[in-house]
């Protein structure tokens, strides 16, 4: 062990005097290479995040009471009585209509469970935060009493699940900004042609073989 570590050594610096020449010779033109896949990776990033939009969501937010049908409690279990008042305000709710006519933009509402034990919300997408929290007010300020607004008129009251109404949470992003997909391909772009470009400044030596013997 003693004996290869000097060995080692100077295999080193002899490969370090070696390729020392051709990486300073190189990094003028790995730098180049540097710049101009950074800008090349962030057109790319640009592009594909203009192709996908950023979407915000807004929320209105409920807390279960009860869930009867014909006057009786289905269920003392909170988990089973949130999961079959989902059912029915999917099913037979009408947020999704008092959503869309609270705006003329594009949105996307859904009934998701939470964000708290017990509590249902009502979660409205959209490229337009102003209309996601104005969709979501919507559907806070017209559930009524205990929520009974949000079902048709034709579902009898002993029927209609009971909530008390929380809050509305305003719009907030809810995927990766333009910014930051554009200046993580700048990154990627800008290391792998710096990275590309030292490589192939440095050639591939083949191992030597030995001379045949003389026939």
């Amino acid at each position: 062990m003693i004996g290869r570590a000097p060995t080692l050594y100077r295999m080193s610096v002899s490969a370090w005097k070696a390729v020392y020449p051709l990486l300073r010779r190189a990094l003028p033109l790995a730098l180049a290479a540097a710049v101009i896949a950074a800008i090349l990776g962030g057109i790319a990033a640009a592009a594909i995040s203009a192709a996908r939009p950023d979407v915000y969501v807004a929320s209105a937010e409920f807390e279960l009471v009860d869930q009867v049908h014909n006057g009786t409690t289905v269920s003392l279990s909170r988990t089973i009585l949130a999961e079959q008042t989902l059912r029915i305000l999917r099913d037979d709710g009408i947020a999704g209509s008092i959503a869309h006519q609270a705006t003329p933009a594009k949105i996307d509402g859904s009934w998701v469970p939470g964000p708290g034990f017990g509590e249902l919300s009502y979660q409205v997408k959209s490229e337009d935060p102003a209309a996601a929290t104005k969709a979501a007010t919507a559907v806070h300020d017209r559930a009524g009493f205990l929520g009974y607004g949000l079902m048709p008129s034709t579902v009898s009251q002993n029927d209609r699940p009971a909530l008390d109404l929380i809050a509305v949470h305003k719009a907030a992003l809810a995927e990766a900004t333009l910014a930051k997909t554009t200046a993580a391909g700048v990154v990627l772009g800008g290391f792998a042609g710096f990275a590309l470009a030292l490589l192939a400044a440095i050639p591939v030596r083949r191992p030597e073989r030995e001379p045949e013997p003389a026939a």
